[in-house]
């Protein structure tokens, strides 16, 4: 009986020691922001394609972030950044790179949107300012 009673006993803590362990949370340390990057309801962060001509296509939410980067963070870069620097209004009609082929496709715009243009280097500055920003965030969370 009393062997019947440790076994019973035993096979009880396996069973919560199971349930506990299982239903325990671990999560993984996440290295990006946590939020995601919309422009209106799509997620693209304001950057619409590469045009034909070789210039990035974006609309006026990606500018007011490249704008509020360049105020935060412009000084740091060399040449200098500032505000609308590399951007010029686009007018249509577009021709977007379709991603992974060589085709360009036409782009309806929004007629409610304005669209801009920014050439890669410019792009390639803004992306310098985003990770200055987020390496600042991420030591502010620490």
């Amino acid at each position: 009986m009393k062997t019947l009673q440790k076994s019973i006993t035993l096979l009880t803590a396996a069973i919560l020691l199971t349930f506990v362990v299982s239903c325990t949370t671990v999560t993984q340390t996440i290295s990006s922001d946590h939020a995601a990057s919309f422009s209106g309801n799509v997620r693209d962060g304001g950057v619409i394609g590469l045009e034909i001509h070789g210039d990035i296509l974006v609309d006026n939410n990606f500018v007011a972030r490249y704008n509020k980067l360049a105020r935060l963070y412009g000084k740091r870069l060399n040449p200098e950044i500032t505000e609308d620097l590399g951007i010029k209004e686009a007018k249509g009609p577009f021709y977007i790179k379709v991603p992974r082929t060589k085709v360009y496709s036409r782009f309806l715009p929004d007629s409610s949107k304005k669209y801009y243009f920014i050439t890669a280097q410019y792009y390639t500055a803004f992306l310098d300012m985003y990770d200055i920003d987020t390496n600042a965030l991420r030591e502010i969370k620490k």
